[in-house]
């Protein structure tokens, strides 16, 4: 399987986080993506819902041997990845199982 492509654009909060969880959850079951990659250089902002949606998807995509990525953070993404200790798992290609 060949990994899939996804861009999130604007802001992913409270409101809008549910939106970004269907897309990448159906990505994996319905287009049956080996691996997602996330590209959020348009993503204005990011909350903990939005952070959490995104490890919630990557311990989905682990126990089934596949990834989450993100690629081409925005500055803000960048700086909660890192402030969350989340950057390397998520900017270096996810773990696999």
């Amino acid at each position: 399987m060949d990994p899939a492509g996804v861009v999130v654009t604007g802001e992913v909060d409270i409101a809008t986080a549910p939106e970004m969880e269907r897309v990448l959850l159906k990505m994996f079951d319905c287009v049956g993506a080996s691996d997602i990659v996330v590209d959020m250089a348009s993503t204005s902002f990011i909350d903990c819902i939005g952070v959490g949606v995104l490890v919630g998807v990557a311990n989905r995509a682990r126990s089934s041997g596949r990834t989450i990525s993100v690629r081409r953070p925005s500055r803000q993404v960048c700086r909660v990845l890192h402030l969350t200790g989340l950057a390397e798992f998520f900017l270096t290609g996810g773990l696999r199982a």
